[in-house]
């Protein structure tokens, strides 16, 4: 790992330690929330895949899928957003022969 990364690395670590170190009651209400479609939570759950032997040089390509729910409370009703953010990354271009 870079030794300009390892300070950031580190920080992340302890952000998300200290991010799920909480009560077991609060642990028990986060679970009961996150099970309810309806429920009030924002969440980012992503999807990360890798793509082998493309085109003719066999090039290599990784997509990751971004898929965030912000959920908006409009008095009576719920309003439940959610977008896809697909990201892809291929390495290996054909060249023109």
């Amino acid at each position: 790992m870079n030794i300009l990364y390892r300070p950031l690395f580190s920080l992340a670590v302890i952000l998300l330690a200290l991010f799920f170190a909480g009560s077991e009651q609060n642990q028990e209400d986060m679970a009961k929330q996150s099970q309810n479609p309806m429920g009030t939570i924002i969440s980012m759950p992503f999807e990360f895949n890798s793509y082998f032997g493309i085109g003719h040089s066999d090039a290599t390509a990784y997509g990751l899928t971004l898929k965030p729910v912000y959920p908006v409370d409009l008095g009576n009703w719920n309003l439940l957003n959610r977008f896809i953010v697909p990201t892809i990354y291929s390495e290996g271009q054909d060249e023109d022969v």
